[in-house]
């Protein structure tokens, strides 16, 4: 697990080693986290299902983790509050 970050390295604390990366893929490594270590995690949004992964953010997420649980959303904002709303309950 990347447990302390500074400047653009990661430090990986059962390892040790670092590894730099940018603000997108730090982005993509923690929701890949997420969703590998824990089933109820889902991703809601609009183009999340784009295969060049809104600049690498979540790039091959989709292909990973399905469409249940990467879901693309409708531009209407209602859908996206009615969508939200009804995984709540």
């Amino acid at each position: 697990m990347n447990e302390k970050m500074f400047d653009n390295a990661v430090v990986d604390k059962k390892t040790s080693s670092t590894r730099e990366m940018g603000f997108g893929e730090a982005i993509r490594d923690a929701i890949h986290h997420a969703l590998k270590n824990d089933p109820n995690v889902i991703i809601l949004g609009e183009g999340v299902d784009d295969p060049k992964g809104i600049d690498g953010t979540v790039l091959g997420l989709y292909q990973e983790f399905g469409s249940e649980r990467v879901i693309d959303l409708p531009l209407a904002e209602n859908g996206c509050m009615g969508f939200a709303i009804g995984l709540s309950t």
